[in-house]
């Protein structure tokens, strides 16, 4: 496995920037997945690309991220 570079950090501090402040204030905004009113997807900007954060809401109080990906590739990992 290779080793992780300096961007692969900034990336997930981006994401984890955006957990922290956005969905913390504001859960409900964001595009819903499916059928499930608590299923959202936030996009994260990064580079010239970006990743898509999907996260259920449990209460108000309680953002569970379920999983991110690149917005190139097809599928949650």
């Amino acid at each position: 496995m290779p080793e992780p570079k300096a961007q692969d950090y900034e990336a997930v501090e981006a994401i984890r920037t955006v957990a922290n402040s956005h969905l913390s204030t504001t859960p409900y905004s964001y595009r819903k997945v499916g059928h499930r009113q608590t299923l959202r997807e936030r996009i994260v900007s990064f580079g010239s690309t970006g990743y898509v954060l999907r996260f259920d809401v449990r209460t108000p109080e309680l953002v569970l991220v379920v999983g991110a990906r690149h917005q190139r590739e097809e599928d949650l990992h």
